[in-house]
C-alpha cells in the first residue's frame, strides 16, 4: 500500500443551474464591481455603498429626486434643438 494516495486525473465538476432570479433585481458597481441590490441602491440616491461611486440619473428620475410629487409641471415637450453647424448624423 503507498504512503500517499493517488489524486484522481481527473476531477468532475458539477455546474450548478443558474437561479430564476429577474435581470433587474441587482447592479454591479462600475468603480468597485460590488454587486449591489436596486432597492438598496435607490436608497442610497444611485450612489454605491461600498466605493460612493455615483450612478448616471436619467432627467426624469433627477427631476424626482429634486422636485416635490405632482408640483412637476413638462412645459415644450416637443421643443427639438437646432442645428446650425450641421453635427447631426445623417
Amino acid at each position: 500500500m503507498p504512503i500517499f494516495p493517488r489524486k484522481p486525473k481527473y476531477t468532475i465538476v458539477k455546474v450548478a443551474k443558474k437561479r430564476d432570479i429577474p435581470d433587474d433585481l441587482w447592479t454591479r458597481c462600475e468603480e468597485c464591481s460590488e454587486l449591489i441590490y436596486n432597492k438598496k441602491l435607490d436608497e442610497a440616491l444611485r450612489v454605491c455603498p461600498k466605493c460612493s461611486f455615483h450612478f448616471t440619473l436619467g432627467a426624469r428620475e433627477r427631476i424626482n429626486l429634486l422636485i416635490d410629487e405632482g408640483s412637476f409641471v413638462e412645459m415644450d415637450a416637443d421643443m427639438e434643438t437646432l442645428d446650425p453647424l450641421n453635427l447631426r448624423k445623417r
